[in-house]
């Protein structure tokens, strides 16, 4: 690490660990740590004026949050994404929104339907456009359709997932760069979907609309979905 950074203002607000953390996230989102970079925790320590113990507590959350590799012997790094990692995130992402999907489906949906709708909307007029901003609106939506499980272990676990997401999604080297003439699976039309869908019918729609993100991401539906509601 190079440099020196402005030391982390301190208030009682967020602890220190949790600023180191959000500081080094920023660094590796904006590749001013790129995949592959060596961290040592002493001299981020002194370059933003706290001592070792927050630096190691931020550490430790980025290794299981999954931006970070420690090997013992040789230190820690910034995680390198491919092909591989990306196709075992979403297959992950996909195992967690069709679980929630069989619990929220029908009546919990509809209770929620216009505010979700809205932000479907949104979604569906800005693909393809520039990230984040579509990103961030594709979270927002599946994220609240996961909390409609009312399953807290499960909505921590998809928000673990999707942050990993937002870093990869920077990485344009590992994306299928045929992009044009990509049918999306419009958000509207899954919600509709949602609200009549029995638990096997909502996981399925699940399924098949994620598949239609990794076929642009990846060049090829990880999920070998097949049928429809």
């Amino acid at each position: 690490m190079s440099g020196k950074s402005s030391s982390i203002v301190r208030n009682n607000r967020q602890s220190l660990s949790a600023k180191v953390h959000d500081y080094l996230l920023g660094q590796i989102s904006s590749q001013a740590f790129p995949p592959g970079t060596m961290l040592k925790r002493r001299e981020i320590a002194e370059a933003l004026g706290v001592s070792y113990a927050p630096v190691t507590e931020a550490f430790v959350q980025l290794e299981l949050e999954g931006y970070l590799v420690t090997t013992p012997r040789k230190g820690t790094v910034v995680r390198s994404f491919g092909p591989k990692e990306i196709a075992e995130n979403l297959i992950l992402r996909e195992a967690l929104e069709c679980q929630a999907a069989r619990l929220y489906c029908g009546e919990k949906i509809k209770k929620h339907y216009d505010g979700l709708c809205l932000l479907a909307v949104k979604i569906d007029e800005t693909f393809l456009e520039e990230k984040p901003k579509n990103w961030e609106l594709e979270y927002r939506f599946h994220s609240a359709l996961v909390a409609l499980s009312e399953c807290s272990l499960l909505l921590d676990e998809f928000n673990r997932v999707m942050k990993l997401g937002s870093f990869y999604e920077l990485y344009d080297t590992v994306f299928n760069k045929n992009k044009e003439g990509h049918v999306l699976d419009k958000h509207v039309n899954l919600l509709k979907n949602l609200c009549i869908a029995n638990a096997d019918q909502a996981e399925n729609l699940i399924r098949i609309h994620l598949g239609t993100s990794s076929k642009m991401i990846l060049g090829k539906d990880v999920f070998h979905a097949s049928s429809s509601l």
